[in-house]
């Protein structure tokens, strides 16, 4: 809505406020103040939407609020009353000193992961870890101040019987201690150095364990979070590896449920009626709706980890008759359609340049084409 941003930025920054705050708000906005294509999205800040306004009963077929969210009877999002920030929207209504928006629910895309039947609002992905990083926190600060502690090699003055000050006696002795000095103490006094050892060998066990319960509780590989590969072989990683993978999968399938597939939807809804074209000119109809929503989405993928092997058991399976060249290439995060036309176009490049069909056959399929067979010549009768 403010120009500023692209869809990729928008995907970027509604997955890491959902990452933080458990869940994002777009609204979609129709018109001439929606820019060029007379439509936007603006993003909200879920803090707008107070979990504290609550209403049992709004109407008298069973609608409710909860966590400002306005349901009806069977808990379908009606409306959304979000806090107002401006003062022209402060006079919709107030309620407790406070302005409140109310807008219709088929405005907003409201996105978060649901673990709960009937969950009304998302938590934060980092949930269940923050208990453990907080005590983290805390160990680190307390074994850095402890750590400071004993570099300075602090110690104390004890007085043998007879000497020293009286009990009631105020006079403090402190001794500044430099490099390479020697300092007399009074007659009685003898030092008594005060020499912590900690923090020790448990400083790196409690720092594993608590990131590693850290991150179980958001789904990552540890070692990849704490950038820790002590001790790990090529199995073990390949194994958590593809694990981590899977779950970033489901998180970009949400993605594409919740986010891609609705702003997609409106976006090609109101443009059919507004008109648009092909790239030759020709208007596409209104009535092509439902075909052009039958459309692929393609997440980003990663790179092999072991590429010779897991290419070569991918084309295994392909040459069985187990999966499909599309199917490869969409798992390495591209096109298959583009890939297709970008073989052709290079195949027809390298004809028009002269290279031989041989060199070309060699360079697509790595192997040189078979010698043709020489036809047997007939016996005579």
């Amino acid at each position: 809505m403010t120009g500023k941003l692209s869809w990729r930025a928008i995907q970027s920054l509604i997955v890491e406020t959902t990452a933080r705050d458990g869940e994002f708000i777009l609204r979609k906005i129709y018109g001439k103040d929606a820019g060029p294509f007379g439509f936007a999205l603006q993003l909200i800040d879920p803090q707008r939407l107070s979990v504290r306004y609550e209403n049992a009963k709004v109407d008298n077929d069973g609608g409710f609020i909860r966590h400002s969210i306005e349901y009806n009877r069977y808990g379908r999002a009606v409306a959304y009353h979000f806090a107002s920030t401006d003062e022209w929207d402060a006079y919709y209504y107030s309620y407790a000193g406070r302005g409140f928006v109310r807008i219709q629910a088929d405005e907003i895309i409201h996105g978060f992961v649901q673990e709960q039947v009937s969950q009304r609002r998302g938590l934060p992905w980092a949930s269940t870890s923050l208990f453990r990083l907080h005590n983290l926190q805390g160990f680190e600060d307390a074994s850095v101040q402890n750590a400071r502690a004993g570099a300075t090699k602090m110690g104390f003055i004890t007085w043998t019987e007879g000497f020293g000050p009286e009990a009631d006696d105020d006079t403090e002795i402190q001794i500044d201690a430099e490099p390479l000095a020697w300092h007399e103490l009074p007659e009685g006094a003898e030092p008594k150095p005060y020499e912590p050892n900690y923090p020790s060998g448990e400083f790196a066990t409690f720092h594993k364990a608590m990131l590693r319960g850290a991150s179980a509780g958001m789904g990552v590989l540890y070692n990849n979070m704490a950038s820790d590969l002590e001790g790990v072989n090529f199995s073990s990683i390949r194994q958590g590896t593809l694990d981590e993978r899977e779950h970033w999968k489901e998180l970009q399938q949400w993605l594409i449920e919740v986010a891609c597939i609705p702003v997609y939807e409106a976006w090609l809804t109101y443009r059919l009626l507004a008109g648009i074209t092909t790239s030759n000119g020709r208007p596409i109809p209104a009535t092509k709706l439902t075909e052009c929503k039958n459309t692929i989405w393609q997440p980003r993928r990663w790179a092999w980890i072991d590429p010779r092997a897991d290419v070569g058991s991918a084309l295994s399976s392909m040459r069985g008759g187990l999966i499909s060249p599309s199917a490869i290439i969409r798992e390495q995060g591209r096109d298959p359609e583009t890939v297709f036309l970008e073989i052709a176009e290079d195949i027809k490049a390298m004809a028009a340049a002269g290279i031989p069909e041989e060199l070309i056959e060699l360079f697509m399929t790595g192997e040189p084409p078979e010698p043709e067979k020489e036809t047997p010549a007939k016996a005579e009768a």
